[in-house]
């Protein structure tokens, strides 16, 4: 076996507070001289995204920094296997890990045997922090949420009224795997149809440079098309509507972070007959979950 440097850790996910531990393993095969054995945390967010051929954001925001020496001075080793503990105390506010097209949070630990006139061996291990929006302690979780949007259709020979769309949820928080129920009222006060309309859960990002801001937005379940959504003219039509959150969504809290953002919405899109355009309704809502250990149902 050749020499190495390994970092084992008593486990690989953790809540901000908890403390890190682990050793650094050295195996020598040979007689070896070091000067240090050096072990460092690090934890940071970063963004990123490029446009064109030239513009390049970038930006990164450090949440731990920590180096201390295991040994120190100089040392001669006779050949074998050596195990030195560490451990390190998160903070009680971070951000949870997460890994996006334009940005990531990360949390890892890093040995280096320090070797005078000769190459230094160095092991990396990632480690994953899990922060979370709990339930029981967000008063955010047990409100109800209200949405109204309405539009006005431009027609060149006739005025027209509004078509508005409410949207109501019973709460904001939810935690994967449940069922979001939620109420929706249109009433068409133009003169034109409500062909259909068509809700989604979205989870977004947005990553954040100085003044530049790039969102990314995904779909987690399935599209509801909602049954017989026809609107005419001058009526009022609403539903009592369900859409189910997949077990496998990120749930992360990211309010620690200033450089990446995350939210949640149930995205409506009214569609309108052409030449008008379709519109949208957005209702903000709330992923949890429970502490780790903890069963979340």
């Amino acid at each position: 076996m050749g020499e190495k440097c390994e970092i084992l850790l008593s486990k690989e996910e953790y809540s901000p507070g908890e403390t890190v531990e682990g050793r650094v393993e050295c195996d020598f095969d040979d007689e070896t001289k070091v000067r240090a054995i050096r072990i460092k945390i690090r934890g940071r967010a970063k963004a990123y995204w490029k446009e064109g051929h030239t513009n390049v954001y970038c930006a990164e925001e450090v949440y731990i920094q920590d180096e201390s020496d295991l040994i120190s001075g100089e040392t001669t080793f006779v050949a074998g296997l050596y195990s030195y503990p560490f451990k390190f105390t998160l903070p009680q506010h971070l951000p949870s890990s997460m890994f996006e097209d334009h940005g990531n949070v990360k949390y890892s630990v890093q040995a280096t045997v320090d070797r005078p006139w000769a190459f230094d061996y160095e092991s990396k291990k990632v480690f994953k922090v899990y922060s979370y929006y709990d339930p029981k302690t967000i008063e955010d979780f047990k409100k109800p949420v209200e949405v109204t949007e309405e539009k006005t259709p431009f027609q060149l020979l006739d005025e027209s009224g509004p078509i508005i769309i409410q949207a109501n949820l019973p709460v904001k928080g939810y935690l994967p795997s449940q069922i979001i129920k939620f109420h929706i009222k249109v009433k068409n006060n133009s003169k034109i149809n409500v062909d259909k309309i068509i809700f989604k859960a979205v989870q977004g990002f947005e990553f954040h440079i100085k003044e530049n801001v790039k969102t990314m937005e995904a779909c987690v379940g399935d599209e509801l098309t909602v049954e017989n959504s026809l609107v005419e003219p001058q009526c009022e039509c609403s539903w009592n509507l369900e859409i189910k959150l997949p077990p496998d969504m990120f749930n992360g809290n990211l309010d620690a972070c200033n450089v990446i953002k995350i939210f949640w919405e149930l995205q409506g899109e009214v569609h309108l007959p052409f030449p008008y355009t379709n519109f949208m309704i957005r209702v903000p809502f709330i992923v949890g979950a429970a502490p780790l250990g903890q069963n979340s149902a």
